[in-house]
């Protein structure tokens, strides 16, 4: 077999990876997910639909392939089949799940709506994989990416019904908090706080929430703007860690401002998924948070040997030991490891000069580790 060299430009690291449905701001029914078609940089075909008890919620495959993460109160019952769908290109694909497990302080804890599925096998190497962000702050005020299989709808009518499509879009985190009451909000984050919280913008100051009831003006994305609402449940919003496209929160509900609904930014009195309302997303970054998922991540993963070339102004990076897919993570204070790239098993060269020349400065070093996933 001939090895391919995988050349990493930044552009290029955005796109390794080159809910029912979100509710929209430009229309009715778009922003439709189509199977092998990445949007907004994503390759978004390892979110999934989580089946159980005649109920759905939303999911995304973890690094490693053989679990899923949710929302906490999606596997809600211990009597429950659940099952994990992916829409593929070439055909759906559904896997039975073997085991579950919430994060041990749901529903003890606020802020910890966090389940993981155990797939009864590990998901073909073809569908992506995600991980997490693990560095709590990089989430704020930066564009984030939704997926999700809930409800449908529209902005100035809120939430409708499923039809079965994937949908994905657009949207931004401003605040942070201790429990998902917008009067006790923490705006621009607090890092220890397990909620993350962003509004649901119509392009029109009137129904900037954070700008009406907090006075932090942003107005949006327009028409890419989303909304996650029922079925959207664990779905994965996704944010760039600096090299890629990681998984920053998990959906977890929705909130209006309490009050005279005369000031209000909501387009109604209803928390149904109209314009000027507040998603409530489970931050993954929190520390406790971030341990209870990595653990299933860690032991899905094998360390494998990294040799590292800088030679002139080049920087190769040669994979040790691939059995499946190669995992590469990258960090520049030894503490907050992110990942870097995901790699299958046909590269036996990673050049990654474009994005060190044009990312790090001269004070500033890159410093890499790799795994490969175990076989079962």
């Amino acid at each position: 077999m001939v090895k391919k060299t995988l050349t990493l430009s930044f552009i290029l690291v955005l796109s390794i990876f080159k809910s029912d449905a979100v509710v929209t701001s430009d229309s009715y029914g778009s922003h439709i997910a189509a199977p092998g078609v990445s949007m907004f940089g994503i390759n978004h075909d390892g979110v999934v639909k989580v089946k159980g008890g005649g109920g759905f919620g939303s999911g995304a495959l973890l690094a490693g392939g053989l679990h899923v993460l949710t929302a906490g109160h999606v596997l809600r019952d211990t009597a429950i089949s659940y099952e994990v769908t992916f829409y593929l290109p070439t055909g759906n694909i559904t896997i039975s799940v073997d085991s579950w497990q919430r994060h041990p302080d749901y529903g003890i804890i606020p802020g910890c709506d966090i389940g993981v599925a155990t797939l009864s096998e590990k998901a073909p190497a073809n569908i992506p994989r995600y991980d997490v962000l693990q560095t709590a702050g990089l989430e704020m005020n930066v564009k984030n990416i939704l997926f999700g299989f809930g409800l449908a709808g529209y902005g100035l009518t809120g939430k409708d019904a499923a039809d079965g499509n994937k949908r994905g879009g657009l949207n931004r985190y401003e605040a942070t908090g201790y429990n998902r009451d917008p009067l006790n909000f923490s705006v621009n984050g607090d890092d220890s706080h397990k909620y993350i919280f962003s509004d649901f913008d119509s392009g029109n100051p009137e129904n900037d929430a954070f700008g009406v009831h907090f006075g932090k003006e942003d107005l949006g994305f327009l028409g890419d703007e989303v909304y996650a609402t029922n079925g959207d449940s664990g779905g994965p919003i996704f944010i760039n860690n600096g090299y890629q496209n990681v998984i920053a929160a998990i959906v977890n509900s929705g909130r209006r401002y309490p009050g005279d609904s005369s000031v209000s930014a909501d387009v109604d009195n209803s928390v149904n998924g109209t314009w000027g309302q507040f998603s409530v997303d489970t931050r993954v970054a929190e520390e406790g948070n971030l341990s209870f998922i990595r653990s299933f991540i860690s032991n899905s993963l094998s360390p494998i040997g990294l040799e590292i070339d800088y030679s002139g102004s080049s920087c190769l990076l040669f994979p040790d030991g691939v059995v499946d897919l190669s995992y590469i993570y990258a960090t520049e204070d030894l503490v907050n490891w992110e990942l870097f790239c995901i790699v299958d098993a046909e590269v036996a060269i990673i050049d990654v000069s474009s994005y060190l020349n044009s990312q790090l400065s001269d004070t500033k070093q890159i410093f890499f580790r790799a795994y490969t996933e175990k076989t079962y």
